[in-house]
């Protein structure tokens, strides 16, 4: 796992962790009966192959950040000096998973490959805006940051497409997929207290 994320990590301005990656190679048989009634053992048969893959991707830079700095003086009364980045980051949390394989019944008789695709995904876009500043009045110093996120949006997608199955060779294709729920988001926070945080649902989805 760890080489998986030092792999994918070389690409710019990509942070992601690799939080599950696995494959596997399964089969079942079992007897079947043909027209005539007559019995052969282990005549329904399948090998697949099946692999899964998610990940969490951190703060993907859309735009920017640009950074302002700033000072303000007052000779020995007043200095302020401030540090402003702005930003639009994407983060991603999503899993996919893939089937294929290959099924054969001696009593039909039938013989077909089949498959499966299935991807689950959630999204947040959020534009982001961080201060750092330190003032220093007469003898009185503080410094501190400020985080806002004026608006932070958030939804995600369940998509599924497969082929055939393991039982059977006329199902054809078949698909389905659904949107979950929008939420906007924003928050302001001073320092590591939340001055600032509210939450409201968009559009309500239903993935099951």
């Amino acid at each position: 796992m760890d080489n998986i994320n030092a792999a994918v990590n070389q690409i710019p301005n990509v942070d992601v962790e690799i939080t599950e990656a696995k494959g596997a190679i399964t089969g079942k048989w079992r007897d079947c009966c043909d027209d005539a009634n007559i019995l052969n053992a282990g005549g329904e048969r399948y090998i697949q192959f099946t692999a899964t893959l998610s990940a969490d991707i951190e703060d993907i830079v859309i735009w920017g950040p640009p950074t302002i700095d700033a000072t303000f003086e007052i000779a020995e009364v007043l200095r302020a000096d401030i540090e402003i980045t702005a930003g639009v980051t994407l983060a991603s949390d999503f899993s996919v998973s893939g089937t294929c394989g290959k099924r054969l019944d001696d009593c039909i008789p039938e013989e077909c490959g089949y498959g499966s695709f299935k991807a689950d995904v959630d999204l947040e876009l959020s534009a982001t805006l961080d201060m750092s500043y330190c003032i220093k009045l007469l003898w009185w110093e503080h410094c501190g940051s400020i985080e806002w996120t004026p608006a932070s949006v958030s939804c995600g997608f369940a998509v599924g497409v497969s082929y055939n199955s393991p039982t059977s060779c006329t199902e054809g294709f078949a698909g389905e997929s659904c949107l979950k729920d929008i939420t906007f988001k924003t928050s302001f926070k001073i320092g590591s207290t939340v001055g600032l945080e509210f939450e409201r649902s968009i559009y309500d989805g239903d993935c099951g």
